[in-house]
């Protein structure tokens, strides 16, 4: 296993919010740094789902709990600002819609 992890083919855009993935979630570290063995395997895991397709904060958050329990105790509310709000409002279905 290298110890490093590769983000040469992710936008900077895009390793600042699965770096505030991790933090959301516990993990201390940075991805361009050299991190421990814990960071190291959830960083992987994040960027492996990104890369196929999972792109929601909260949806990668929820995978890294799922995987591998939180990192630390507390760590269960997860804060991001952007569009993905309005997303989740879309797909609602009507019935559950508040009018």
């Amino acid at each position: 296993m290298s110890s490093e992890i590769n983000t040469a083919n992710l936008k900077s855009k895009d390793v600042k919010m699965l770096q505030e993935v991790l933090v959301s979630c516990g993990y201390k570290g940075k991805m361009s740094a050299n991190p421990g063995r814990e960071f190291m395997v959830a960083a992987r895991l994040i960027i492996r789902l990104f890369h196929q397709g999972l792109r929601e904060p909260v949806q990668l958050a929820n995978a890294l709990r799922r995987n591998f329990g939180s990192s630390q105790k507390g760590a269960d509310v997860i804060n991001f600002s952007g569009p993905h709000r309005d997303a989740v409002l879309e797909v609602t279905p009507p019935e559950r819609r508040a009018h």
